[in-house]
């Protein structure tokens, strides 16, 4: 058998449990790089987990039963292998940040690298994770969430082991680890349902995945199997593997039940070891030397892909996928030879430092890189790295991006305190509000408070009219942002009802319809402009599509200069919006509505697009939403439209 085999009464080494990480780290990377067949390639991080779980269960089980276990070993052990590569990934990524990253881009990366330090990245992005978070590839440090996962496993699992190991039980401790996995993935799949950002980041709900590795090895010792049965395990386990990658995407629910699939496949391929074509494939030279190196490449792909798109920022071609992989490849070597190797196994001809010397140098160098991260966290991303003229353009405070809501709030609080109908009714989601904020600049309404209501259609909603026939269709298949957010299906359809009921239609002069217009959104248009004329006499305005490629900071970071930016900015128009908008118009056109077109006046002609604000901010702090000059701006547009097509009277 070519499983974990033993010399002296000590497990030796593996290859194929190598070959099977350079599985988990290659399929990653290509789905990182946006390789084409590997839209599911984020389960080589389950992967991942489920050889932890099986090598860490394996050495801790045998150093317990043979009454050689310390923490403390253990723990120096793991840091060796964990905290070195780390540290220069966190400090070249700090240092690269600083160069490049716009002040609020480089309040988040110091707030990671914080985080990240201590092992627990995967609770700041999970407490990041909302509509307005900023794009994955803003944050070069996302990729560390999964593994302050396993630090918090390193953490908990040996005490879990060592308190089982010596108290007396009534249950096999198999068992045991079998109930805490099924517990674990019982509340993923429950969590999952609710808010899936808490499922996949946080460690509890990982923890069935490393208990399907430590599975694996009361497996091989109960069940050890015939050549036969390993073959077809490892078939079977491949099969899994290449289903999962290949067939999953964005929108599949993960990780919950589905996260079975690669997590067996792995454990199917550790039970068969070095058996069969596949087990020897693994075990090669290719797939063993790619796996030695595997932690160097996750570390390094993430940062140097992100700070690629930085600059880069338009679509990936092949050339530029080659060159990812081949600067990974380059810097993960480096990383590993350099820094990884001689700290995890010493450098040839001197003697590995103290646990006490290695830990005190680990505490120093981590408060050397956290002390300064703090500071920029707190100050806003070192503003201070920027000229004057600049400082607004790449500095847009992050916490002001509430103020989207805030007049949204005021109106709608007041809505049932009214003695009449109010004169605009708006329906949808922060694009609406984007249109109320703008309206208020203006003097087209006297009286916010009193002349305009509102109905908020959540954006994984949509917000148009949805017929009940439609329903099945819309709900189950086609609202693709509703399928990602795994929100109750009554919350989206108690907002729709409430939306477009008669009461909230009737006595209305002038119905405006706001929605982020997803494509699937726009063939809902007519039904939802013959539901509002059934309960309202009202004119209807149909708000179009505004997002960009890049926010107006990006746009700045990536031509480096105010000057000509705006003609600069006109590579950035989304094809996409202006293709719905085509679309929403010709619509309007026919149902006989008035269509107002932002996208038109924010980038108006051979000019290009706006930018810079009146006093010399950011139009956009994202790609589709407004700041206040910004609001601004679109308020003296909308206007100047109001005007040209008499939409007020």
């Amino acid at each position: 058998m070519k499983n974990p085999t033993k010399r002296n009464g000590r497990v030796i080494y593996s290859p194929e449990i190598d070959g099977l990480r350079s599985v988990a780290v290659l399929v990653v990377i290509l789905y990182h790089f946006g390789v084409p067949g590997f839209s599911g390639g984020f389960v080589g991080v389950d992967i991942f987990f489920v050889i932890s779980g099986f090598l860490i269960s394996r050495l801790l089980l045998e150093e317990l039963k043979e009454g050689r276990f310390k923490f403390s070993v253990f723990f120096v052990r793991r840091a060796r292998r964990l905290f070195p590569a780390l540290f220069v990934i966190l400090l070249s990524t700090f240092c690269v940040g600083f160069v490049l990253f716009s002040a609020e881009d480089m309040e988040r990366l110091s707030g990671s690298i914080v985080y990240a330090s201590m092992s627990l990245s995967n609770i700041f992005f999970w407490l990041e994770s909302d509509y307005f978070d900023a794009a994955s590839e803003l944050k070069p440090l996302l990729h560390t969430w999964s593994l302050s996962v396993e630090e918090q496993f390193y953490l908990f699992w040996p005490v879990l082991l060592y308190f089982l190991h010596k108290v007396p039980r009534s249950w096999p401790l198999p068992v045991m680890v079998i109930c805490l996995g099924i517990v674990s993935l019982l509340g993923a799949e429950v969590v999952l349902k609710e808010f899936s950002p808490a499922s996949f980041y946080l460690t509890p709900f990982r923890i069935f995945e490393f208990a399907i590795g430590a599975g694996v090895i009361w497996v091989v010792n109960y069940f050890p199997g015939s050549q036969v049965r390993k073959v077809a395990s490892s078939i079977l386990g491949v099969a899994l593997i290449i289903y999962s990658v290949h067939f999953f995407n964005g929108e599949t629910p993960f990780p919950g039940v589905n996260a079975l699939f690669p997590c067996v496949g792995a454990a199917l391929l550790i039970y068969a070891g070095g058996t069969g074509p596949v087990g020897r494939v693994l075990a090669s030279a290719g797939p063993v030397g790619i796996g030695k190196i595997s932690y160097s490449l996750y570390l390094t792909h993430w940062p140097i892909f992100v700070f690629y798109k930085y600059l880069q920022i338009e679509p990936l071609g092949v050339i530029d996928q080659i060159a990812l992989l081949g600067g990974t490849l380059v810097s993960a070597l480096a990383l590993y030879n350099f820094i990884e190797k001689p700290f995890r196994f010493g450098m040839k001809g001197s003697a590995q430092s103290s646990p006490a010397a290695f830990g005190l140098a680990c505490a120093i160098l981590t408060l050397a890189l956290v002390l300064p991260a703090a500071d920029s966290w707190a100050n806003k991303g070192w503003v201070w790295r920027f000229k004057e003229n600049e400082m607004f353009l790449t500095r847009y405070d992050i916490n002001d991006k509430s103020y989207v809501w805030d007049l949204w709030k005021v109106v709608s609080s007041n809505s049932g305190l009214r003695s009449a109908k109010a004169k605009i009714y708006l329906i949808g989601d922060s694009q609406a509000a984007d249109m109320l904020n703008a309206i208020s600049t203006t003097k087209l309404v006297s009286g916010i408070n009193s002349n305009v209501s509102v109905s908020h259609i959540q954006y994984f909603c949509g917000g148009v009219f949805i017929p009940s026939a439609s329903k099945e269709s819309y709900y189950g298949l086609e609202n693709k942002a509703f399928l990602k957010e795994k929100v109750k299906r009554e919350i989206c359809e108690g907002q729709n009802s409430s939306a477009f009921s008669v009461d909230m239609l009737k006595g209305s002069e002038i119905v405006v319809l706001g929605p982020f217009w997803y494509d699937y959104l726009v063939q809902y248009l007519p039904g939802t402009i013959d539901r509002i004329r059934e309960g309202s006499s009202a004119k209807i305005i149909v708000v179009g599509h505004k997002h960009m490629l890049a926010s107006s900071t990006g746009i700045f970071r990536y031509h480096k200069s105010l000057y000509g930016i705006e003609a600069a900015a006109a590579k950035f128009i989304d094809p996409d919006t202006v293709a719905i908008n085509n679309r929403l118009e010709k619509i309007s056109k026919e149902k006989g509505v008035l269509f107002f077109n932002p996208l038109k006046y924010l980038c108006a002609g051979d000019s290009g697009c706006k930018v810079v604000g009146r006093l010399g901010g950011p139009m956009m702090y994202d790609t589709h939403h407004l700041t206040p000059e910004g609001a601004e701006f679109m308020g003296g547009s909308f206007a100047q439209w109001v005007k040209e097509n008499n939409a007020f009277n």
